[in-house]
């Protein structure tokens, strides 16, 4: 999996979002979880079978309520914005892929 460095790339993470995630049987989603610097803390952004995306936030001085479900397009704002953290999760699963 490529790292970002477009958005077009965005795109490309989300349509193979399974190839980076783990998988929450009990939750039933695939999931990433990468780090929130500006509230330093970490975002786990959760992808259900029905296609649809949430996020939740946590740090030492905050914790989100609950998992909110992000359209489209604020999702890609999101990545985009935090695509250095992102592309830290890409490239440790690339290194894991290769070691295997």
């Amino acid at each position: 999996m490529n790292v970002v460095k477009s958005k077009r790339e965005i795109r490309e993470l989300l349509s193979n979002f399974k190839r980076i995630a783990d998988y929450d049987a009990t939750g039933k989603k695939y999931y990433i979880v990468f780090d929130d610097y500006e509230r330093e803390g970490q975002w786990t952004l959760m992808k259900y079978d029905d296609g649809s995306y949430t996020i939740h936030g946590k740090g030492n001085t905050y914790c989100d309520k609950e998992e909110k479900v992000v359209s489209t397009e604020a999702l890609q704002k999101l990545l985009w914005e935090n695509r250095k953290a992102v592309n830290k999760v890409i490239r440790e699963v690339n290194e894991k892929a290769l070691t295997v």
